[in-house]
Formats: C-alpha cells, structure tokens, sequence
C-alpha cells in the first residue's frame, strides 16, 4: 500500500501552484476556492510543512512547496502524455456546449478560435437542446444556479435603452419615451419585466404604449433596433461594437443590473475531465477580460 495523500489534495495544490491562483485552481478543478483550500490544509498536515506563504493579497511558493510542485508536475504530465498514447493520436476529443443563441452568436462565437489554438478538441455549439444529446456543458440563461449540477454565474446582465441614430435626433435625444413603439423580450414564454426595473432604475415614471414589438431572443430584439423599428433594452455584454460604429446609439447611461444572468452549468459525473476543465478556465477568464474592457470604456 502506498503511503500517500489524497490525489484530490495533490490535485489541488498542483492547480494553485501552477497558476500560484487559489480561484484560477477552483476554477479548473470546477470546486470552489474554499474547497481548494482546505484541501493545501490537509496536505499541509499530512506533509508537517507549509507549502504557500500566504498574505491578504497574494501567495507565494515555500521551498518545500517549490520542490513538491516540480515533482507533482512534471509527474502529472508524464501521467497525462501516457494516457494520450493510449487514447491514440487519431482519438478526437470532443465538447459538446449548449449555449443560448444570443450569447453564441454575440458574445462566445467570436472568441471561441482563441480557445481552439490552445486545445486539441473538436468543439460543437448547440443553440437548442435536443433531448438526444448527451452535452458536456450547458450555458444557460437564467435567475438561479441549476441545483442539480454543478453551476456558476458567468455574465450578470446589464440592460441599457439603444435605438438606430436615425431615431435617436428625431425622438430620443431627449429622453422623450411618449407616443414610441417599446420593444419586450420574453424568456421561457413569460415577458420579462426589464423596463419596470430599467425606469425605476432612472427615476422615470413608467407608462403604457400602444406600440410594442414582442420578440423572444435579444438578438431578435438587436436586428429590430438596428431597423428603427423602436427603442429596445438591450444587455450591454451582447452588443459589442455595435455603439462604436455608431450600428446603435445608447440613449442613456443608466443601466439596470439582473436578476438574470448567464451561468454555467457541468454535470456532476463530468466534473474532473480535463476538456471540460479546461473550457471552464478559459471561459472565465474571456468573461474577465469582457468586464474589463467594459468598465474601461
């Protein structure tokens, strides 16, 4: 019987040491940063040493964690280079993601070849669930975290008013929302109620309009903004550069936060594969790099 620790201890010290990021770890290993934690206490305690000199803003490798981290890694890739060589090189990997249509087309589309680079894998975006398919990942849109498997909020999101700047000089310019044809969205057949929240948001006194245009996707609701077909809330990480080419001008900067967002969700019989893991990772760190680039503008 070997005298070792747990693997997922090992695991775990081996994710934060590699990316020296407790919350990078938890992400690729898809278990919260707690849980990392605990387990670099437990192999701590099994060990007798400190691995990480930890401060309030970041980590650092002791000489007993530099050493254990060379072994472990360079232990974890032979490990993992054996198994390829068994699955063969003709063994294609294969991600399954379902992912609504609006965030595929506005938002993980135009990303996704930076993450092919780096990964041998044959990746299939599916829009709309097909009871047939066994999907790896599910991008969901949504109030809750899914409780039967394990999910994580990805984009909360953030509605401003758009219209087409042809409509903008004539009728919005001075937020003169009377006598306008609304746009609305739906979400699993019931109206959402984002304009309520939006003019609370801005202090207007909300109003009935005989005009109004019922669709049920935002991309639906972008295509018919970019008409002048009417002013429409739209969720400001789906519209890209859409403002900069002056496609649809924003009519005020007040934005009305959730409750909806975007969450990912793993089943939990998949958690541990490192195609799975590795999207994981990747995807939260695109949706970092997304919020920074919008909080800068």
């Amino acid at each position: 019987m070997r005298n070792l620790p747990s693997l997922n201890s090992l695991k775990s010290f081996e994710a934060a040491g590699r990316h020296m990021n407790f919350s990078s770890a938890a992400i690729e290993l898809n278990v919260t940063q707690g849980a990392i934690s605990r387990q670099i206490k437990f192999l701590e305690n099994y060990l007798g040493v400190l691995l990480f000199k930890r401060s309030t803003k970041n980590i650092e490798l002791t000489e007993d964690g530099k050493s254990l981290l060379e072994k472990l890694t360079n232990n974890f890739d032979s490990l993992e280079l054996a198994i390829q060589n068994i699955l063969g090189d003709d063994k294609i990997i294969k991600l399954k993601v379902l992912c609504p249509p609006t965030f595929a087309s506005r938002w993980l589309a135009a990303r996704l070849n930076n993450f092919l680079k780096s990964n041998n894998i044959e990746l299939t975006l599916h829009e709309y669930r097909d009871d047939t398919v066994k999907y790896d990942v599910e991008i969901r849109f949504g109030i809750e975290p899914n409780t039967k498997m394990s999910s994580r909020q990805l984009l909360i999101e953030r509605q401003a008013v758009y219209c087409s700047p042809e409509i903008y000089e004539e009728r919005f310019k001075n937020l003169d929302f009377q006598n306008t044809t609304i746009i609305h969205q739906y979400h699993n057949k019931r109206k959402l109620d984002s304009w309520t929240n939006w003019f609370n948001q801005a202090n207007i006194k909300a109003f009935i309009t005989k005009n109004e245009i019922q669709l049920n996707t935002t991309d639906q609701a972008i295509y018919a903004t970019l008409s002048g077909a009417g002013l429409a809330l739209l969720d400001v990480n789906m519209i890209g550069d859409l403002t900069k080419n002056q496609q649809l001008i924003k009519v005020s900067d007040i934005e009305s936060v959730g409750p909806y967002a975007y969450w990912l969700d793993i089943p939990h019989e998949k958690i541990g594969q490192k195609k799975i893991s590795n999207f994981s990772l990747w995807l939260e760190k695109e949706v970092q790099k997304s919020i920074s680039k919008r909080v800068k503008k």
